[in-house]
């Protein structure tokens, strides 16, 4: 099996660090990731400062397969997500023609404001745009980060670009229920886990629900490897047991 495909995500922003904005893009691309099969190694936030964004995307770019950021892509002050990029790379910055062309051509109709919107033709060096209609702005990418702005609207629409261009590897899963508590399930999944070592297993404490103290998680790229743990698993438990889902 080949070896899976990673992502990291970079958020950017001194109003998520500040509880002024609440972060939504983390979360959507997590879900998003997931759904294609794509493994998250790191979710790391910073604040709109050059030192701290060049350095994490330069150690994520390392850590990852691709890295999406989100945030400080704009006219305004603190949009310095690309000029730090370029300078944790140790790149220059430009301006790319083609990126120019389709901002005058975009803001045509409000001449005032095109000084202010070519700010965002200038790229590192080397940058790649990719152009797409379903993505409202074109999108950059600086070596392996693809740098997407944070306005949940446009991360969205390019969030599902980016994804687009890796192939994921589909995650099984399955979820049992119990009735007992973790402290009576810790054997039972070390046991299992040393027997099906393909499996990642996860135990989770809920109060508040009628019929369950414990959610046991069994996944894999491996099918066949997750029905096995499930079927020992439930065995194990036996009256235990109120309930198995597949999926989620």
């Amino acid at each position: 099996m080949p070896a899976p495909v990673t992502a990291a995500l970079l958020l950017i922003g001194n109003e998520l660090l500040s509880g002024k904005i609440v972060d939504q893009n983390g979360q959507l691309a997590i879900a998003t990731l997931r759904r294609r099969g794509i493994d998250l190694v790191e979710v790391r936030m910073v604040a709109d400062d050059e030192a701290a964004i060049g350095a994490a995307a330069r150690e994520l770019a390392a850590r990852a397969t691709f890295v999406i950021t989100s945030g400080g892509i704009g006219p305004t002050h603190d949009d310095i997500t690309l000029a730090s990029i370029a300078a944790g790379f140790g790149l220059e910055m430009q301006e790319e023609p083609a990126l120019r062309a389709w901002i005058d051509q975009h803001f045509a109709a409000r001449p005032a404001e095109l000084a202010v919107w070519r700010r965002m033709a200038m790229v590192p060096i080397g940058a790649e745009i990719h152009t797409d209609s379903r993505t409202m702005w074109p999108l950059t990418q600086v070596r392996n980060l693809f740098v997407l702005p944070g306005v949940p609207q446009l991360f969205a629409n390019q969030l599902r670009a980016v994804v687009a261009r890796f192939d994921g590897q589909p995650i099984a899963l399955a979820t049992l229920f119990l009735s007992c508590g973790e402290g009576e399930v810790a054997a039972h999944l070390e046991a299992v886990l040393a027997a099906e070592s393909a499996v990642a297993l996860g135990s989770y404490p809920v109060w508040g629900e009628d019929d369950y103290r414990t959610r046991i998680t069994i996944e894999s790229r491996e099918a066949e490897a997750v029905a096995r743990a499930t079927e020992a698993l439930s065995i194990r438990f036996g009256s235990a047991l109120v309930r198995v889902e597949q999926g989620g």
